[in-house]
């Protein structure tokens, strides 16, 4: 992901089945810092990537 090219005027659409790793945390910590509106989509329950998503799809 090019994050310099990511303005507060974008949605970004994160997936990932685990919602834990590494880079996934890291990308939406970096998503928040700038003010970045994302959605998730990920497995049933709570995990970080929902906890730290507004709009959110879960399987």
């Amino acid at each position: 992901m090019n994050r310099s090219l990511i303005t507060e005027e974008d949605l970004v659409i994160l997936t990932s089945f685990s919602g834990e790793t590494k880079m996934i945390k890291g990308v939406v910590r970096a998503l928040k810092i700038k003010n970045v509106m994302n959605a998730a989509i990920t497995k049933f329950g709570s995990d970080f990537l929902v906890e730290h998503n507004r709009l959110c799809s879960l399987f």
